[in-house]
């Protein structure tokens, strides 16, 4: 779900009082020119603010022009929990981005190219359906793309092949960040 879907409400709150000093961190990461890694992972028990400073910064990004899109997992939810969907719903929000229209075309034509894409490997789907689009077309920029709640993903292969590819990704010159939230989960915490 997006960070700001029906499907959320009532929404995590974020509270200025005790995150703010971590939100503020959180943020000039985004925006840091040469920041030590593309990904950042914010991890604590259940309870302790991550889901709330994961929408704060999606709503600041939006706000900036800078939120590629985000993923709220949720175990147990019938779309949610399912870690198949993480990619195809980035590329859906990166596809309503106003201020970059050539992105749609982009990602119509990966898709055109290849209907069976989003059916096929995450790795994949990260490649031709966000990556190649936003290097192609986003140079004055880079977006982030905000994951919360990694550890809620339902099937522990397919949160191991998520975890490749944004590896594999953060390496690469695509204009994209990560901003991944969970509980401790040394799965997530050996990928960074």
């Amino acid at each position: 779900a997006f960070h700001d879907s029906a499907e959320r409400f009532p929404y995590p709150q974020y509270n200025a009082v005790t995150h703010k000093e971590l939100y503020v961190d959180t943020y000039s990461w985004s925006a840091e020119d040469n920041p030590r890694s593309k990904v950042l992972w914010l991890y604590g028990l259940a309870g302790a603010g991550k889901s709330g400073i994961a929408k704060a910064l999606c709503q600041k990004l939006a706000a900036d022009d800078r939120l590629a899109g985000s993923f709220f997992f949720e175990k147990g939810h019938p779309s949610r929990g399912d870690g198949n969907k993480l990619f195809a719903t980035i590329a859906y929000q990166l596809r309503a981005l106003k201020n970059h229209p050539a992105l749609r075309n982009t990602i119509d034509n990966a898709i055109t190219d290849n209907p069976l894409l989003l059916s096929q490997s995450l790795s994949g789907q990260l490649q031709k359906l966000i990556v190649d689009p936003c290097t192609a077309n986003v140079s004055d920029r880079t977006l982030v793309i905000v994951i919360d709640g990694l550890d809620q993903c339902e099937n522990e292969n397919v949160l191991l092949e998520i975890l490749r590819s944004i590896a594999t990704i953060s390496r690469s010159d695509a204009p994209l960040r990560f901003f991944i939230s969970s509980r401790p989960d040394p799965h997530i915490g050996d990928a960074f």
